[in-house]
């Protein structure tokens, strides 16, 4: 079922919370003005949803930080190009928040490709946040290297199913001005740099320059002097401004300055002495382990990959025969690192259990008995998950693995019933198989009753969208291997002591 992707995996489902975010990132260097002008398109196309309560808008500051906008860096999106909008929808919603954000999703992507802008849509996780559902690091010490692996990966994304919203954090560079006192020119026409500094703060934002009180007034009000947004459209605007030098005679500022065309920097960020860049990106009605195995798939038909690991792997440029390594973060890690961690815990909880019954039964041969009982619940669990998958789309959760150490604890009460009435028949002198079958017919109630009062009482938490596989985990589990421990213990015990009598 597994191999065959019966039963597919995820961390945990999506959680049905009533808000989620929208982001919209321009090119750096966008305006303010026409950022917002945007910002508020994409408002308006979500404002006729029915199921939406409130939106509010916040461009060029930061919104709000709620606990997955902090993992997020919503606090760091203060920039003029950068806006985001909180979506918040009614309790009574007939749609659950995935499927909110996945029709929001295609409702504004049409205005993202046409103002060639992105936007996300960023869902609460059910988990831990993390910065981006799916996180690809690319990293090398070559930068044209790194470009060229960044724009291969971005074709390979963009033919994967199930991952939209992709973005990257290589940062647009676009074209910056710079106003420099000529100082030589300043000298020369007696103008100090305070004079030339004064007067091109003023042209370009607004200032105080004294007080004004109203009469019945409230608070006391101030004037402010600014140049009307028509008079700096362009730099040379700014430099027609003209200042008066210490012989009275007016000077414009482009007698006493100078332009220097420049481009923007980026920001670099580093991990162990090599440049990191990353492509984000979130998931849409698939797990996002699944669309990793397909890129690393795709990875090995377009690049020459090494060093492969289940967190990383290293590729070659063919360009510039660099080795890039690629590292996997987002959900994908997280899921790596749960299920590991959840993996150890079951092998302790076998062992501490083997422990136990090693004491209660002063025999390692009996408790390796009652242990073989617990992969019969694994029978009933991928079928019973394998169904719900094809049902409704249920995966195979980390909180299914946790009801699978709970049923180690839950199967093995089973064997023990079993074991402490065929005792009792074997002190009084009844022959093995006769014992065997006495104690099957005497036990068959009571294991049948613990067994549905412990299923009943988990079905209590199925509906729940984050803690339901701990749920069906018990259910499916329980309800098989109670009834093959009937018929599987007595075989394999009988196997083990016939000799012995």
């Amino acid at each position: 079922l597994i191999p065959f992707q019966g039963v597919h995996f995820q961390m945990l489902p999506k959680a049905d919370n009533k808000t989620l975010w929208v982001t919209l990132d321009a090119q750096e260097g966008t305006s303010y003005i026409e950022t917002q002008r945007i910002a508020e398109k994409v408002e308006n196309t979500m404002s006729k949803f029915p199921n939406i309560e409130s939106l509010s808008l916040f461009t060029g500051k930061a919104p709000v930080v709620d606990f997955n906008g902090l993992f997020r860096g919503f606090s760091g999106r203060t920039g003029e190009h950068q806006s985001s909008i909180l979506v918040t929808f009614f309790d009574e919603k007939n749609k659950t928040s995935e499927e909110m954000a996945m029709k929001i999703r295609h409702s504004i992507s049409e205005i993202g490709v046409k103002e060639n802008v992105i936007l996300r849509v960023v869902e609460d996780p059910p988990g831990p946040p993390v910065e981006s559902t799916f996180i690809l690091k690319i990293l090398s010490y070559n930068d044209e290297a790194r470009e060229n692996i960044q724009k291969s990966l971005l074709k390979i994304l963009d033919k994967t199913e199930g991952i939209v919203d992709i973005d990257s954090s290589r940062e647009h560079l676009y074209p910056r001005e710079k106003i420099k006192i000529d100082y030589k020119k300043a000298k020369e026409n007696n103008v100090s740099s305070y004079q030339i500094f004064q007067a091109l703060q003023l042209s370009v934002s607004p200032s105080v320059i004294g007080n004004i009180f109203i009469e019945n007034a409230q608070e006391q009000s101030v004037i402010e002097f600014s140049l009307s947004k028509e008079s700096r459209k362009k730099i040379e605007d700014i430099l027609s401004v003209s200042i008066k030098n210490s012989e009275g005679k007016m000077i414009p500022l482009s007698s006493v300055t100078k332009i220097i065309s420049s481009s923007s920097s980026s920001s670099v960020e580093r991990d162990e002495h090599r440049t990191d860049e990353k492509i984000f990106a979130e998931m849409e009605g698939r797990s996002v382990v699944y669309a990793v195995i397909d890129i690393i798939f795709s990875l090995y038909e377009t690049f020459e990959v090494s060093n492969f690991s289940l967190y990383s792997l290293d590729v070659k440029d063919e360009q510039t025969g660099e080795i890039v390594t690629l590292e996997w973060g987002g959900e994908f890690e997280m899921t790596l690192d749960n299920f590991r961690d959840l993996l150890i815990a079951m092998g302790v909880a076998f062992a501490l259990v083997y422990a136990i019954l090693v004491g209660q039964f002063r025999s390692f041969i009996i408790p390796l008995l009652v242990m073989a009982t617990i992969p019969l619940a694994m029978v009933g669990i991928l079928p019973g998950f394998a169904l719900l998958d094809m049902l409704n789309g249920t995966f195979l959760t980390a909180t299914a693995l946790i009801g699978f150490i709970a049923l180690m604890g839950i199967v093995v009460n089973n064997a023990i019933i079993y074991l402490e009435y065929l005792d009792i028949l074997r002190a009084s002198g009844v022959e093995l198989k006769e014992a065997l079958i006495q104690t099957g017919e005497t036990r068959l109630r009571p294991i049948l009753l613990t067994s549905i009062t412990t299923i009943l009482g988990s079905l209590t938490i199925a509906s729940d969208p984050v803690w339901s596989g701990l749920a069906w985990s018990i259910v499916f589990g329980l309800s098989l291997s109670s009834i093959l421990t009937l018929g599987v213990f007595p075989i394999l015990y009988w196997r083990s002591e016939r000799k012995k009598v």
